[in-house]
Protein backbone atom coordinates (compact mmCIF):
# COMPACT_ATOMS: atom_id res chain seq x y z
CA UNK A 1 0.00 0.00 0.00
CA UNK A 2 1.29 3.34 -1.01
CA UNK A 3 0.26 6.94 -0.54
CA UNK A 4 1.19 9.23 -2.96
CA UNK A 5 0.52 12.65 -0.25
CA UNK A 6 -2.69 13.11 -1.39
CA UNK A 7 -4.33 11.51 1.77
CA UNK A 8 -5.45 8.29 -0.23
CA UNK A 9 -3.86 4.81 -0.12
CA UNK A 10 -3.32 2.53 -2.94
CA UNK A 11 -3.44 -0.75 -2.75
CA UNK A 12 -1.78 -2.44 -5.69
CA UNK A 13 -2.14 -6.39 -6.68
CA UNK A 14 -0.57 -7.85 -9.15
CA UNK A 15 -1.81 -11.53 -9.69
CA UNK A 16 -3.23 -13.74 -12.27
CA UNK A 17 -7.04 -13.22 -12.95
CA UNK A 18 -7.30 -16.96 -13.60
CA UNK A 19 -5.38 -17.43 -10.00
CA UNK A 20 -8.93 -18.44 -7.22
CA UNK A 21 -6.38 -17.68 -4.29
CA UNK A 22 -5.89 -13.92 -6.31
CA UNK A 23 -10.21 -13.85 -6.56
CA UNK A 24 -10.86 -15.04 -3.00
CA UNK A 25 -9.12 -11.81 -1.46
CA UNK A 26 -11.92 -9.77 -3.09
CA UNK A 27 -13.65 -9.74 0.07
CA UNK A 28 -11.08 -7.93 1.75
CA UNK A 29 -10.76 -5.02 -0.64
CA UNK A 30 -14.36 -4.65 -0.77
CA UNK A 31 -14.01 -4.17 3.28
CA UNK A 32 -11.09 -2.07 2.61
CA UNK A 33 -13.16 0.52 0.30
CA UNK A 34 -15.74 -0.11 2.03
CA UNK A 35 -14.37 1.35 5.39
CA UNK A 36 -12.30 4.01 3.56
CA UNK A 37 -14.22 5.28 0.48
CA UNK A 38 -12.64 7.27 -1.69
CA UNK A 39 -9.74 6.99 1.03
CA UNK A 40 -8.26 3.52 -0.76
CA UNK A 41 -7.60 3.20 -4.47
CA UNK A 42 -7.14 -0.32 -5.69
CA UNK A 43 -4.76 -0.44 -8.52
CA UNK A 44 -5.03 -4.21 -10.52
CA UNK A 45 -1.83 -5.29 -12.23
CA UNK A 46 -2.17 -8.55 -14.68
CA UNK A 47 0.40 -10.91 -14.39
CA UNK A 48 0.38 -14.19 -15.81
CA UNK A 49 1.24 -17.27 -13.34
CA UNK A 50 1.69 -19.66 -16.46
CA UNK A 51 2.49 -17.55 -19.76
CA UNK A 52 3.32 -19.78 -22.92
CA UNK A 53 5.57 -21.94 -23.40
CA UNK A 54 4.66 -23.19 -19.41
CA UNK A 55 1.68 -25.41 -20.20
CA UNK A 56 -2.04 -24.46 -18.82
CA UNK A 57 -2.93 -26.94 -15.92
CA UNK A 58 -5.28 -29.94 -16.97
CA UNK A 59 -8.91 -29.21 -15.28
CA UNK A 60 -9.43 -33.03 -14.83
CA UNK A 61 -5.76 -33.54 -13.70
CA UNK A 62 -5.48 -34.79 -9.89
CA UNK A 63 -3.11 -31.76 -8.94
CA UNK A 64 -5.65 -28.95 -9.64
CA UNK A 65 -8.96 -30.96 -7.89
CA UNK A 66 -6.62 -31.80 -5.11
CA UNK A 67 -5.77 -28.26 -4.99
CA UNK A 68 -9.13 -26.81 -5.18
CA UNK A 69 -10.18 -29.53 -2.78
CA UNK A 70 -7.83 -28.97 0.24
CA UNK A 71 -7.41 -25.45 -0.20
CA UNK A 72 -9.56 -23.51 -2.76
CA UNK A 73 -13.09 -24.41 -1.19
CA UNK A 74 -12.29 -24.55 2.34
CA UNK A 75 -11.02 -20.96 1.82
CA UNK A 76 -14.24 -19.47 -0.09
CA UNK A 77 -16.45 -21.18 2.03
CA UNK A 78 -15.02 -19.14 4.65
CA UNK A 79 -15.20 -16.54 3.27
CA UNK A 80 -18.67 -16.85 1.89
CA UNK A 81 -18.04 -16.98 -1.63
CA UNK A 82 -18.77 -19.72 -3.86
CA UNK A 83 -16.02 -21.01 -6.52
CA UNK A 84 -15.85 -23.52 -9.03
CA UNK A 85 -13.17 -25.22 -11.04
CA UNK A 86 -13.52 -23.90 -14.39
CA UNK A 87 -13.74 -27.05 -16.83
CA UNK A 88 -10.50 -25.37 -19.00
CA UNK A 89 -7.36 -23.08 -17.75
CA UNK A 90 -7.46 -20.40 -20.10
CA UNK A 91 -4.24 -17.95 -20.89
CA UNK A 92 -4.69 -14.65 -19.01
CA UNK A 93 -5.87 -11.90 -21.80
CA UNK A 94 -2.97 -9.66 -21.42
CA UNK A 95 0.60 -9.87 -21.95
CA UNK A 96 2.74 -10.57 -18.35
CA UNK A 97 4.80 -7.46 -17.18
CA UNK A 98 8.07 -6.84 -17.94
CA UNK A 99 10.17 -7.62 -14.67
CA UNK A 100 12.95 -5.16 -14.14
CA UNK A 101 16.32 -6.14 -13.84
CA UNK A 102 16.45 -5.36 -9.80
CA UNK A 103 13.81 -6.79 -7.60
CA UNK A 104 14.15 -3.38 -5.87
CA UNK A 105 12.86 -1.34 -9.20
CA UNK A 106 9.28 -2.45 -9.29
CA UNK A 107 6.51 -3.84 -8.20
CA UNK A 108 5.99 -6.08 -11.16
CA UNK A 109 9.16 -8.33 -9.41
CA UNK A 110 6.03 -9.72 -6.91
CA UNK A 111 3.80 -12.17 -7.77
CA UNK A 112 0.36 -13.43 -5.53
CA UNK A 113 0.89 -16.02 -3.10
CA UNK A 114 -1.27 -16.80 -0.24
CA UNK A 115 -0.92 -18.55 3.27
CA UNK A 116 -3.76 -20.28 4.42
CA UNK A 117 -5.85 -17.79 5.88
CA UNK A 118 -6.22 -16.10 2.72
CA UNK A 119 -4.53 -13.44 3.09
CA UNK A 120 -1.63 -11.74 0.19
CA UNK A 121 1.90 -12.23 1.34
CA UNK A 122 4.41 -11.53 -1.16
CA UNK A 123 7.53 -13.29 -2.56
CA UNK A 124 9.94 -12.00 -5.08
CA UNK A 125 9.37 -13.62 -8.45
CA UNK A 126 11.88 -16.17 -9.80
Amino acid sequence: MANGGNGRARITIVGDYVCPFCYLEEPDLARAREEFGDGVEVDWRAYELRPDPIPALDPDGEYLHRVWSASVYPMARSLGMTLRLPPVQPRGAARPLKRPSSPARGIASTRCTTRSSGRFSRRAAT
